[in-house]
């Protein structure tokens, strides 16, 4: 069993589109004081990747909810694909930083 089998505790879906093989696939490890920046970072990337599919990763330990609500309107307004990944941190508390 790896240190990591456990490591998400729930996976949330935003958007409709269907990730092809074609899909261009960003991931962010965050935490909820940085959904703001990675907001900007996301729209830019959008913006710079318009005729791509875009699915985004989001490695987080927790969100505040007017920031997924702003992350629900980027995926439906785009058309994009958000997964949500939440994290059980405790499992990195022993990593020598």
């Amino acid at each position: 069993m790896s240190l990591l089998d456990n490591a998400v505790l729930k996976i949330e879906v935003l958007g409709n589109e269907q990730p092809s093989s074609q899909s261009l696939h960003v991931a962010f490890g965050i935490d909820a004081f940085f959904a703001f920046p990675m907001g900007i970072a996301m729209t830019s990337f959008i913006a710079n990747h318009q005729q791509k599919h875009i699915t985004f990763h989001i490695f987080t330990d927790s969100l505040f909810a007017d920031d997924i609500l702003r992350l629900k309107k980027l995926s439906e307004q785009y058309n994009i694909l958000i997964n949500i990944y939440y994290i059980d941190v405790s499992i990195f508390k022993n990593l020598k930083t």
